[in-house]
């Protein structure tokens, strides 16, 4: 391709040339043709290069749009689990509440009972330990000085 547009750009110089012309020599000529295969060149490679731009922007526009598509997915799959372990959460928190409440309740309520029941269980037991060595003593004072060899 390159050949047949150098060859007929020859032929073309050498038949301006070689012609008579009246109006002027057909170097001006010559030099518009070629200003013109320049600016068509320059033309060409500039449209060459918009379109390898906008190929390579559809490209990365794709790659975005499938991310973009990925990271979408993936934040409706987080939020309805965050969804989901909210309830759970708050249906957690609502009978733990009622459990400790009920515990309290129950330990609040017996506290001052059973202080005052350990209280006469302690004393009634004391007093009774208290009575039995006030009456045993005489009794088992002489049992125990006699065991031991122990004369008071």
């Amino acid at each position: 391709m390159k050949k047949r547009i150098l060859v007929t750009d020859t032929i073309l110089r050498t038949i301006l040339r070689s012609l008579p012309l009246p109006f002027a020599s057909g170097e001006p000529i010559l030099d518009l043709l070629d200003e013109l295969k320049r600016s068509r060149n320059s033309i060409d490679q500039k449209i060459q290069k918009v379109h390898e731009s906008l190929h390579e922007t559809s490209t990365v526009i794709k790659e975005l749009e499938s991310e973009l598509t990925t990271r979408t997915e993936n934040l409706k799959i987080l939020q309805s689990e965050y969804e989901r372990y909210s309830t759970l959460n708050e249906i957690e928190e609502e009978k733990a509440n009622a459990l400790l409440s009920q515990v309290e309740h129950s330990l609040g309520k017996d506290k001052k009972s059973e202080r005052w029941i350990s209280f006469l269980i302690s004393t009634v037991s004391g007093l009774l330990i208290f009575l039995a060595g006030l009456l045993l003593s005489p009794i088992l004072t002489p049992f125990i000085s006699k065991m031991f060899n122990f004369n008071p």
